[in-house]
């Protein structure tokens, strides 16, 4: 999940990942009451919902900010 301005947003799976198959991380709005890790970053609180920690198991995960493609990247470390 995500916080910015008041403005939540929620990593969700779906799809194909590299560390979870028929799964991947996505992005939503939403609010949760029970969250498992959470980091902040210039102002952003991003964090996993405690359902949804299983999906990380093992692994790390680094967010970054790709300045020339304005996007957000999310990499799995072991």
């Amino acid at each position: 999940m995500i916080v910015r301005n008041n403005t939540f947003y929620e990593v969700l799976y779906g799809d194909n990942s590299t560390i979870q198959p028929s799964y991947s991380l996505g992005v939503a709005f939403e609010v949760s009451e029970d969250i498992a890790a959470s980091v902040e970053q210039d102002g952003i609180q991003f964090f996993v919902d405690s359902d949804d920690i299983w999906y990380f198991r093992d692994y790390d995960l680094v967010v970054s900010y790709h300045k020339e493609m304005d996007e957000i990247e999310f990499n799995y470390v072991k």
